[in-house]
C-alpha cells in the first residue's frame, strides 16, 4: 500500500470508534485497507467484533462483514483475505437497540501447581431493530472479556446518534 494511500485510509479512520477488542485494527493498515473498501462516500463512526465479524457502524449503514478467509501453505492455514459483506441496514430506518447478557457454562483451568481455576464466561446479544425487522448480533465471551458491556453500550449511543435517535430509550 502506498504512502499517501495508507494516510488517506487513516485519517477516514481517525474519528472512528474502535470498540470490544477491535483496538488494534486502529493501527493495522491492511485491515483499514479491508474496512475502507465496503465504504461507500460514508463516514466510519464505529466497529465492534462480533463472534462471526465485525459491524461497521457508518453515517449512512450499519454493515456486517464476516471474514474472508483462504487456506494457504502446505497445511490449509486459514489466511485473512478481507472482509465480505453479509448484510447492511440504513440507519434512518433505525427504530430501537438493546442488549443483553447471558451466563455460559464456565472454563475450568487447571494451574502450575495442580489446582483450578474457574473462568466466567458470557455472551452478549445485540438486538438491533430496523423497520419492522429486527436482528442480533452475538458477542462472544472474547469480546465481553475485551470491554462488551462498554463497548454495547458505546456502539448503542453512536447508531443512535448517527440515525438520528439521540434522545431515543
Amino acid at each position: 500500500m502506498e504512502g499517501s494511500q495508507r494516510t488517506r485510509i487513516r485519517d477516514l479512520f481517525k474519528e472512528t470508534r474502535f470498540l470490544a477488542g477491535s483496538e488494534g485494527s486502529q493501527r493495522d493498515g491492511q485491515k483499514l485497507k479491508h474496512l475502507a473498501a465496503v465504504l461507500q462516500d460514508e463516514r466510519p463512526r464505529a466497529l465492534l467484533p462480533t463472534d462471526q465479524g465485525s459491524l461497521l457502524l457508518t453515517d449512512q449503514r450499519l454493515v456486517e462483514l464476516l471474514p474472508h478467509l483462504e487456506a494457504s501453505g502446505a497445511y490449509n492455514v486459514m489466511a485473512f483475505q478481507g472482509y465480505a459483506m453479509a448484510r447492511f441496514f440504513k440507519v434512518d430506518t433505525f427504530r430501537d437497540v438493546s442488549y443483553r447478557r447471558n451466563a455460559l457454562d464456565p472454563v475450568i483451568v487447571k494451574t502450575a501447581d495442580g489446582g483450578e481455576k474457574i473462568i466466567p464466561q458470557e455472551e452478549g446479544i445485540l438486538r438491533i431493530r430496523f423497520g419492522d425487522e429486527a436482528v442480533e448480533f452475538r458477542l462472544g465471551p472474547t469480546q465481553m472479556r475485551a470491554g462488551g458491556d462498554e463497548g454495547l453500550r458505546e456502539f448503542e449511543s453512536i447508531l443512535k446518534e448517527s440515525s438520528g435517535h439521540a434522545q431515543a430509550v
